[in-house]
């Protein structure tokens, strides 16, 4: 297993190098640019791109309208009628793994944003050549596959005075990492809005690199924060491959559940799970958006 993670690696790593040179030169090339509006005109290209589009929210919208009337239906005598049969049947798979995989998220969300946050403010706001080598090697997990991520923890992670392997550590820290890459970029592309004039004012005259993290960077960063806070919580409540080797059958989380389901042949449980995981995370993003946008508010009016 170890042998094919890296030869999946080594590819991953050679696109990820063009992808970051080419990466660069457009920032280069736009960083004296001015923001403008433009709208594209609607050609034959304008009409196929919102075909296109239209075609895949369609699709995405008949996936999850499937799974929630297989949540709530069942077929008898090829008949389909309604029940809750299968709502009562999910109760006991979800008890404690469900609330094991949203206190994990949270906590790999919540951390994960902080660690990039503080990362993206080193290597690009202060411009420092040595987060930059930590920045490149933080990108590692997300280039690697989950697999190959996760045998890395079982080996480095299996021996004292670092034997973390059957705890609840290993786990969370598997998800933090696994989720800073995403979290980095996020919040480097909110950053790209502040104005470096008002920075270098507010050195000029003598403020702490911490007082213009916590006081002009954090506020400004508020849009890149919320995004990267859902997209750790969202990725952590659904992710499989990167844990795969780390969790323990008696800790098991919500995807491991609906994996055994699914397995088993009980797909009307494993609908209702699937549900029951959509509408966490969904509420966890409404919540987290309702959080942040009242910041910025108080930020902006104070």
């Amino acid at each position: 297993a170890s042998a094919m993670s890296v030869i999946l690696f080594i590819p991953s790593l050679v696109v990820f190098i063009i992808y970051s040179h080419f990466l660069r030169e457009q920032q280069r090339g736009s960083k004296n640019l001015r923001q403008t509006q433009a709208r594209m005109k609607k050609t034959g290209l304008y009409y196929l791109v919102l075909a296109l589009a239209l075609f895949f929210i369609m699709w995405l919208i008949i996936q999850y309208l499937a799974i929630f009337s297989s949540a709530i239906t069942d077929k008898y005598k090829g008949e389909v009628y309604f029940t809750l049969d299968n709502i009562k049947d999910t109760i006991p798979h979800i008890r404690d793994s469900f609330v094991r995989s949203i206190i994990y998220s949270l906590v790999a969300g919540f951390f994960a944003s902080l660690i990039g946050l503080v990362l993206s403010f080193y290597s690009y706001i202060l411009k420092s050549k040595f987060i930059k080598i930590i920045d490149f090697i933080s990108n590692m997990p997300y280039i690697v596959p989950g697999t190959f991520f996760g045998l890395g923890y079982v080996f480095a992670f299996n021996e004292e005075p670092l034997k973390l392997t059957g705890t609840v550590i290993i786990v969370i820290l598997n998800l933090i990492f696994r989720q800073i890459p995403m979290s980095l970029r996020v919040i480097q592309s909110s950053m790209t809005q502040i104005e470096r004039a008002t920075l270098n004012s507010a050195k000029d005259l003598g403020a702490h690199n911490l007082y213009i993290l916590k006081d002009m960077v954090l506020p400004m960063s508020y849009p890149g924060l919320f995004l990267s806070f859902t997209n750790a919580f969202i990725s952590s409540m659904t992710t499989i491959g990167s844990i795969i080797f780390l969790v323990y059958p008696s800790r098991k989380l919500a995807t491991f559940v609906l994996f055994d389901l699914a397995s088993s042949g009980k797909y009307k449980v494993a609908s209702v799970l699937s549900c029951v995981i959509i509408i966490v995370c969904l509420s966890v993003s409404l919540i987290s958006h309702r959080i942040f946008n009242r910041s910025s508010k108080y930020v902006s009016t104070n």
